[in-house]
């Protein structure tokens, strides 16, 4: 008998410790790769005890667990995979199954109500314009115009965040 449990999912973040001995492959050189790497390794921690937890609440036991990284929420889907997949050995996930997925970003037109890819918005602009909306989305308004309205006031509808989407458990 399987159970899908299927919901959105914030967590905490968990202080993580590991050594240079633990991820030979990973661990980068520079001091920006170092950091990047730490943003990462602490996101990943948050996600395995967000599931472990939902399996300790719902009593069972993770098959498979599906985790959405989006577009504009900064993590390296990448590495998030690598990290998944190595620190889940020797714990209750190790078995399970894991998928990790991009969730596009979406912006809405709030005068006219269309919806818009994100990066169709973005691609006509600057190289510092893009720049300065990638680490601010928000700006998106001041530098671009809906091409449905020419209006500028938007709403980012999605890929913002990193979350759990599904996690099944076997009974």
């Amino acid at each position: 008998m399987h159970r899908h449990d299927s919901f959105s999912s914030g967590f905490a973040l968990h202080p993580v410790s590991f050594h240079r001995n633990d991820y030979p492959n990973a661990l980068p050189q520079s001091r920006s790769e170092r950091t990047r790497l730490l943003h990462e390794l602490s996101l990943v921690q948050g996600i395995i005890d967000t599931v472990n937890e939902t399996a300790d609440e719902k009593g069972g036991r993770v098959q498979s667990f599906k985790v959405g990284v989006g577009e504009l929420a900064q993590f390296d889907i990448r590495l998030v995979r690598q990290l998944l997949n190595d620190i889940r050995r020797g714990t209750p996930l190790e078995g399970a199954k894991v998928t990790v997925v991009q969730e596009k970003s979406r912006v809405k037109c709030l005068s006219c109500g269309r919806s818009w890819d994100f990066h169709d918005l973005v691609g006509p602009m600057s190289t510092d314009e893009r720049e300065m909306i990638h680490f601010l989305p928000e700006l998106l308004s001041s530098c671009s115009r809906c091409p449905s309205c020419s209006k500028s006031y938007f709403e980012i509808e999605g890929g913002r965040s990193v979350r759990v989407i599904e996690v099944v458990l076997n009974d």
